[in-house]
């Protein structure tokens, strides 16, 4: 694991077979529990994620693809559209990292602190995988940008973060349907899904701040 000690790993890479969903939390609403791990190992830092993220590409930290990915990725047909999408994919995560990393802040209860800890955790994933397909499916790495103002309040963050997942949702279901890759597919596919699931958290902690 890149010189990481064991000890600092997560439960949930404790099974020695990279992301396993079955142990994030659950959804106030609704839960589930895929089988399919589609992130590979990758490096659990234990005082939150490097002091420069946000300011640098923090790529070079992305886990290396297992041998039967990057057969499949060489596969798919690198359009432009397809390029661009994964791309912008990227930049949503970058920015979505950011913005959660000032939520987690604002939030007033430790309760709300950790959920959208472990929401950062998943976007932070979802940007490794999406950077990693991108580089096999380009030779370059992405160069995200920080676009994307994040709101000043706490409520005012977290409708912005509702919209915005509700509409991340969408788009990667778009990707999943257009790439050709069945393993591309499976990524956007299952993102999607963790997107939804921040959504509804976001939304449950709205509806108790203005209820």
């Amino acid at each position: 694991m890149n010189g990481v000690n064991n000890n600092d790993t997560p439960k949930y890479f404790e099974q020695g077979q990279g992301y396993d969903p079955s142990f994030r939390y659950n959804s106030p609403y609704q839960s589930y529990t895929p089988s399919f791990s589609y992130y590979p190992q990758t490096p659990h830092y234990t005082h939150g994620y490097p002091s420069h993220y946000g300011s640098t590409n923090p790529h070079p930290h992305a886990p290396s693809i297992p041998p039967w990915l990057l057969y499949y990725l060489t596969q798919e047909r690198a359009t432009p559209t397809l390029i661009d999408k994964v791309h912008q994919a990227v930049n949503g995560e970058y920015n979505a990292i950011s913005c959660y990393e000032k939520m987690i802040q604002l939030a007033p209860t430790k309760m709300e602190k950790e959920i959208i800890t472990e929401i950062r955790q998943d976007e932070y994933k979802h940007y490794q995988t999406f950077s990693t397909i991108y580089t096999n499916l380009t030779g370059q790495q992405p160069k995200p940008q920080l676009d994307e103002p994040c709101p000043p309040t706490y409520e005012e963050a977290l409708k912005f973060a509702i919209e915005d997942e509700q509409h991340t949702v969408d788009f990667y279901m778009e990707v999943g349907d257009q790439a050709q890759n069945p393993h591309i597919k499976e990524v956007f596919y299952r993102a999607a899904k963790d997107e939804q699931n921040h959504a509804v958290w976001f939304l449950y902690f709205y509806t108790r701040r203005v209820g």
